[in-house]
């Protein structure tokens, strides 16, 4: 038999070590890049966002490898969220994980097939998001929280912090529907605690002032600032607004505190956010939203800066204190 040329042998291994070396890579093109698509109707919050990256790194997600996100931001302006769901729709994502009511109310309006993972999204089921917690039954899914439950106790501590409150303004914006069902959920609590409460509607930031001029004239006590685009992205001024009108206020994003506010009672939303990573891998994987059932926070975060109610001279209660998850000093 004729033996076969060197130089054709070593072509050929040269072949097989090129393509054994070359397979990996290939594969890896060829595998699944999931699409994920975040709608938020107010302003970038980074540790929100690391906390969804880094459930989803531990999911087996990895932005960069298997994973692309694409995130659009209102800032506040809700008008502006038809333009960007439609934007964000045009990029086939997989997945939206979508943040507040007025943008996950945008979203369901503008798509019945591409699944929506709610991160912070209050009352789904009265804003008509969902059928139930147990059963979705649509193609949106995720965490909300607690609404009754959670109104009641920040209610409840703002009393336990301020002596003799008896009056409670609550701050809301009229132009985001959850602010409206949330603040008659607020006032029936106010009612149920023997407090009197009014309503203080801001719906931009140059009307802020004059709101808590008005509230400090109304006599209030305390205030009840409810979850808003609009309001967080003012919450330096919020802040200081209230120091200087002496008004104690229980807030609801850590923002706030950041800033030097009193009080918060809420859950985690980092916590929020990393659970919503679970559903949004589980949607990678195959399941539908509707077979997903809606989340509630098991825990809620309430802390207080003692400087700041030094300032207003509130001494808190010892029993207060000592169920504070942190303490500002």
């Amino acid at each position: 038999m004729k033996r076969p040329p060197l130089l054709s042998i070593v072509t050929l291994m040269l072949a097989l070590l090129v393509a054994l070396t070359a397979a990996p890579a290939s594969a890896q093109q060829t595998g699944k890049v999931y699409r994920l698509g975040i709608l938020n109707g107010g302003d970038v919050n980074g540790a929100n966002r690391d906390a969804l990256r880094a459930a989803l790194s531990t999911l087996g997600e990895v932005e960069g490898k298997n994973l692309e996100i694409r995130e659009l931001y209102a800032h506040g302006d809700y008008k502006r969220l038809p333009e960007l769901a439609t934007q964000l729709l045009k990029t086939n994502p997989d997945v939206i994980v979508v943040v507040s009511n007025p943008a996950a109310e945008v979203l369901h309006h503008a798509t019945a097939t591409v699944p929506i993972v709610m991160a912070t999204v209050g009352d789904p089921v009265g804003a008509g998001l969902v059928a139930s917690l147990a059963h979705p039954g649509g193609n949106i899914t995720g965490v909300t929280t607690n609404l009754i439950e959670l109104v009641g106790k920040q209610l409840e501590l703002l009393k336990q912090v301020v002596p003799g409150l008896k009056r409670v303004a609550i701050v809301r914006n009229p132009s985001n529907a959850s602010n409206v069902r949330r603040s008659r959920l607020t006032e029936r609590a106010a009612s149920a605690l023997g407090l009197e409460s009014i309503v203080v509607d801001v719906s931009a930031g140059n009307q802020i002032a004059g709101a808590f001029a008005n509230m400090a004239n109304s006599h209030v006590g305390g205030v009840v600032l409810l979850p808003d685009g609009v309001m967080t992205g003012h919450a330096a001024e919020i802040v200081r607004l209230a120091a200087s009108h002496r008004l104690a206020a229980t807030y609801p994003f850590t923002a706030y505190m950041d800033n030097g506010g009193l009080m918060l009672y809420a859950p985690s939303t980092t916590g929020l956010w990393s659970r919503a990573a679970y559903y949004v891998d589980r949607i990678f994987k195959g399941a539908k939203p509707a077979d997903l059932p809606v989340e509630e926070p098991t825990t809620y975060e309430f802390v207080l800066n003692l400087k700041t109610a030094a300032a207003l001279g509130l001494k808190i209660p010892s029993g207060t204190l000592s169920i504070a998850d942190r303490l500002i000093r």
